[in-house]
């Protein structure tokens, strides 16, 4: 079994970090009401520029993929409070496996 490391970048409009900050923490009540928290490690970071990273760790993909859904709900609820790049994303995001260090 190999855990899933999932990285996600957002990146407040300027004047809306607390709001933002706010909504972060309405998605850890989520995770942890839908269970999600027990099943995985979710930590949230602040930036020097503002910005803020999430990090998830899974124990499978599919643990990941099974809150897809509640995750892209949530980021359509903070949409008006991200910048966008040039192609509209919202975020900057990276997974994959981990890997056995012993």
């Amino acid at each position: 079994m190999e855990e899933t490391l999932s990285i996600i970048k957002y990146k407040p409009l300027e004047g809306c970090e607390d709001q933002f900050e706010e909504e972060l923490q309405k998605l850890y009540e989520i995770n942890k009401d839908s269970g999600f928290a027990d099943k995985a490690t979710v930590k949230f970071t602040k930036l020097d520029d503002g910005s803020f990273i999430q990090i998830m760790i899974c124990p499978t993909m599919d643990v990941l993929v099974e809150e897809q859904d509640e995750g892209l709900g949530w980021l359509d609820s903070v949409d008006h409070l991200l910048q966008k790049d040039e192609q509209g994303s919202r975020t900057e995001a990276v997974t994959g496996f981990t890997f056995d260090w012993s």
